[in-house]
């Protein structure tokens, strides 16, 4: 039986749109939705303590093919560090609206009712995202459930539009340049890397809600503009291409989904990094192992040339991982296994 997160939108969290002569809409200040604690159990954990914790949520919309996301925040500095907030402290949570989501402001609208199902693909969390207005055959069905509040969760198997199998699309938008969005890839991966003990064990990281293999693959293509770190270039035609996001510290050695734990590659640099033919220093160069040099493979062009690396500089690798690389992968020329020994 599925689940549903259903919320009315009010006037003031969609910002008190006014309508200009020429029929557009005016906005006084920003867009989100808020939500209430009594459904906070529907998002991702977040932390009473770190001030003004967020991530982004993933999610499938009726107005695009892509996987949009979005920053769920939770405002909070009326318990944490109130000395040092200025003005009002606040105790809320918001998923705040962005172009991709609201489609340049013209989706979201007070008095319109959005549903929300939470699902999985592949064990992949992200949400499905309907809007129904006044005018939609759907809006009396989800008003009743409402039953005259503005927040409920309701479960049930036969739910209008949500009446099949939902699985994630292929194509994931932009989200470089979306501020809010990469504040909090940046401070939920900063909290991941906080966790980790001395010892490198990594596991602890690979459980934050929002690193999994989709979102890493999404992040480290974003982050490196679809190209591939060491070649600097790219096969693509018909919506495929040669690129994969691999991992610094592997997988199998309790490596984590965090974006700075991966570069993209193409499959060929990608398959050989991972078999340690070659190796990335702390200043971003590439070391090709001397075996290797000893032949005529074209990567050897590569050695001492030094890898594209993200503008932005918390998606940039972490030393941690590449020096786990260099110590652990580099030279082994054999296929990456779960029983390594830290040296």
């Amino acid at each position: 039986m599925a689940e549903f997160f259903i919320k009315k939108l009010g006037r003031q969290e969609m910002g008190s749109p006014v309508r200009r002569s020429d029929g557009s809409l005016k906005f006084s200040r920003g867009r989100y939705m808020l939500i209430s604690k009594e459904f906070y159990d529907f998002f991702p954990h977040l932390s009473t303590t770190v001030l003004n914790d967020s991530t982004a949520l993933p999610f499938l919309t009726d107005h695009s093919d892509e996987i949009i996301y979005a920053q769920y925040v939770y405002h909070n500095s009326k318990h944490v560090d109130t000395a040092h907030v200025e003005g009002q402290p606040r105790d809320e949570s918001r998923i705040y609206l962005n172009s991709k989501l609201d489609n340049d402001k013209t989706l979201f609208l007070p008095n319109d009712i959005v549903v929300m199902m939470r699902c999985r693909d592949n064990g992949i969390p992200f949400y499905v995202l309907h809007i129904f207005d006044a005018l939609s055959p759907y809006y009396s069905f989800w008003n009743a459930k409402l039953n005259g509040k503005t927040y409920a969760v309701w479960e049930g198997d036969e739910a209008p539009t949500f009446d099949r199998q939902f699985t994630l699309p292929n194509k994931s938008a932009n989200i470089i340049g979306d501020k809010k969005v990469e504040e909090a890839i940046e401070k939920q991966q900063q909290q991941a890397l906080d966790s980790m003990n001395p010892a490198n064990d990594m596991a602890q990281a690979m459980g934050a809600d929002l690193f999994n293999a989709r979102t890493f693959h999404d992040f480290v293509m974003n982050a490196y503009g679809g190209k591939c770190a060491v070649t600097k270039r790219v096969i693509s035609c018909n919506g495929f291409d040669n690129l994969e996001a691999a991992h610094i510290m592997p997988q199998a050695h309790n490596g984590s989904f965090l974006p700075c734990n991966g570069i993209a590659m193409s499959r060929d640099m990608h398959c050989v990094f991972d078999k340690g033919f070659f190796t990335i220093e702390d200043d971003y160069t590439i070391i090709i192992h001397p075996d290797v040099l000893r032949t005529d493979s074209y990567i050897n062009e590569y050695n001492g040339a030094k890898i594209t690396i993200p503008q932005i500089e918390y998606f940039r690798p972490h030393p941690q991982f590449l020096r786990h690389h260099r110590d652990n992968v580099f030279g082994t020329f054999r296929q990456i296994r779960s029983n390594w020994i830290n040296n």
